[in-house]
C-alpha cells in the first residue's frame, strides 16, 4: 500500500545497523514536528481502530508504521503521508543487503532487534521455542 514496505517501526535511526529505537529529533528532522500528532486509521486487524505513529518502549521513542494496514485519518496524516512514503523509499534503498544463495547448506542470520523490531524478553515461564523454518523471498532454495 502506499507503495511501502509493509513494516517498519522506527525513521528515528533508519540505520538496521542501530537499535530500532531511539531520539525523536531525529524522526521530526525528517519528517517535520507534526508526524506525533497525525491519526491512523488501522484496519485489517481483529479490532480496527485510531492511533499515532509514535511510541515508547523503554524510555525511546519510536514510530509505527504498517502500509498494509494503516492509512491517514485527518489532515495532519493526508499531509504527511508523500513526505512518509519518500523518506521511507530512501531509508529502504540507502541500507539495502541482498544475499545470493549459493548452497544449499548456507545460513543468513537476522539480528531482529536491529532490523526489524524489538520484543519483551521471553519470561523464565515461558515455553521454550525454536525457529524451524524460514521462508526467504517467495521460493524456497531447492
Amino acid at each position: 500500500m502506499y507503495g511501502l514496505t509493509q513494516r517498519t517501526v522506527n525513521l528515528s535511526t533508519l540505520n538496521p545497523s542501530r537499535r530500532t529505537t531511539g531520539d525523536p529529533r531525529k524522526s521530526d528532522n525528517l519528517l517535520g514536528d507534526s508526524w506525533r500528532r497525525a491519526v491512523w486509521r488501522v484496519t485489517r486487524v481483529r479490532r480496527p481502530h485510531l492511533c499515532s505513529m509514535s511510541f515508547d518502549y523503554r524510555d525511546n521513542v519510536g514510530i509505527r508504521w504498517d502500509g498494509l494496514t494503516m492509512s491517514p485519518y485527518g489532515g495532519i496524516a493526508e499531509a504527511l503521508l508523500p513526505k512518509l512514503v519518500r523518506v521511507l523509499a530512501e531509508a529502504f534503498h540507502r541500507d539495502g543487503f541482498e544475499h545470493e544463495w549459493t548452497s544449499p547448506d548456507e545460513i543468513l542470520v537476522i539480528d531482529n532487534w536491529r532490523v526489524l523490531h524489538a520484543r519483551p524478553a521471553i519470561p523464565a515461564s515461558g515455553v521454550e521455542r525454536e525457529l524451524e523454518r524460514v521462508l526467504v523471498g517467495d521460493t524456497l532454495y531447492a
